[in-house]
């Protein structure tokens, strides 16, 4: 398989020669593509229908030296533009290294008016075995109850769990596990089982990526010192950090949801852990040392390949297939990488032509789109709305039509 994700104008491409190229890049015919086509309807209690979300690739991702392209479900153009930028520079210095550590989710069993401290070492053995019967199909993939361990907080008495739940996300393992639990605990304590839930701060199911670059990639000595620069500031300033870790979750949300994971659970760790040290401070950093940038992500990634709704939603699981992944640790490190990708690219604008200008530039293009234009006329109307400084529908189809008389 010859073809790389490192293609140029790829953006410029027909919905359906892109499709026709991730079949090519999977070496399978394009019937075996099922996009554009919405998934099934899933068991949504209410439901009356479904909210469309434009599923769109990111591409010159090249991570620990395999090419990918990224699916990317988002509402903003500017999100999938900024990761293939970031991406392309990324290249310039051999790409993304990435990594992960122990995969671990806290569950947690809260007793109110225990009467007695819990006996760790006396109950981890049982715990284990109730825990492990649980999750029978986590324990054959690899994970399972990895450790117990309490602790007294005013009148109550916090019970942790520590689960590797494989290649699942894990919230429903770890529900479940707390639940049969619970009663055993309630006993050995003389107390009443008030929470039995997974936790959401996420500290050991990290994954982290890494790049390199040439100060030439991103403009020169001047613009690398200046994403140094304002990578020191995001770590002074809470305001600014809050912002810098926005832009980072814009790719990572952006996969999550086209891979069918929980984007809620991914914000509220990611934010939690940012705050870990008691202050928000930026997930990223950028250094440069004169003649190379390098950045540096680390974020929780509690993601999984299997379970949830992927069984019902082909879309996801495409989605999935097209990454050629197995392991939700792989997807994890490939979140990283498109984090920091994203950042890279931010950072970049707004220490040069800002991020309206480029944001500018991609509502040109969909506008023009929206008012009919196809091909080489979709630039074209795009480049007179800028000069124009009147992006709508209304301005882009008198364009359009004026550039249709002059063929």
């Amino acid at each position: 398989m010859g073809l790389g994700s490192d293609v140029s104008g790829f953006y410029r491409l027909s919905q359906e020669e892109r499709i026709k190229l991730l079949a090519d890049f999977l070496d399978v015919k394009r019937e075996e593509v099922p996009l554009p086509s919405p998934p099934p309807p899933l068991p949504l209690e209410n439901s009356i229908g479904y909210f469309p979300v434009n599923l769109a690739v990111a591409n010159y991702f090249l991570i620990d030296g395999r090419d990918y392209f990224i699916p990317m479900a988002t509402e903003e153009p500017s999100v999938v533009a900024a990761a293939s930028h970031g991406a392309k520079i990324a290249r310039a210095g051999g790409g993304f290294r990435t990594g992960t550590g122990e995969q671990l989710m806290l569950s947690q069993v809260v007793i109110t008016d225990a009467k007695r401290d819990l006996d760790v070492a006396q109950f981890v053995d049982i715990a284990s075995r109730i825990a492990q019967s649980e999750m029978p199909s986590v324990v054959a993939a690899g994970g399972g109850f990895r450790g117990l361990d309490a602790e007294r907080k005013g009148k109550y008495l916090v019970i942790r769990i520590w689960i590797d739940p494989a290649d699942s996300m894990g919230a429903n393992t770890l529900d479940r596990v707390a639940e049969a639990l619970a009663p055993l605990f309630e006993e050995a304590t003389g107390g009443k089982a008030l929470l039995k839930i997974l936790s959401n701060r996420v500290t050991r199911r990290l994954a982290w990526a890494e790049v390199e670059v040439p100060a030439e990639a991103v403009g020169g000595s001047d613009v690398a010192a200046r994403i140094a620069e304002a990578s020191d500031f995001a770590m002074l300033d809470e305001d600014r950090a809050v912002t810098h870790n926005k832009g980072i979750m814009n790719g990572v949300i952006a996969l999550a949801l086209a891979t069918g994971n929980d984007t809620r659970a991914l914000e509220a760790a990611a934010h939690s852990y940012a705050a870990k040290t008691g202050r928000y401070t930026p997930l990223s950093t950028w250094k440069f040392d004169g003649s190379k940038l390098s950045g540096k992500i680390e974020l929780p990634v509690p993601v999984g390949v299997v379970g949830g709704s992927l069984k019902s939603n082909e879309t996801a699981a495409f989605c999935l297939r097209l990454l050629r992944i197995s392991r939700a640790s792989e997807l994890g490190r490939i979140m990283a990488a498109v984090g920091l990708a994203q950042n890279l690219a931010a950072l970049m604008a707004l220490v040069t032509e800002g991020i309206q200008k480029g944001h500018m530039r991609l509502a040109a293009r969909t506008i023009a789109m929206a008012a009919g234009a196809e091909g080489t006329l979709v630039d074209l109307v795009a480049n007179e709305l800028i000069k124009t400084g009147q992006v709508r529908v209304d301005v882009a189809k008198r364009i359009l039509e004026s550039l249709k008389e002059r063929k």
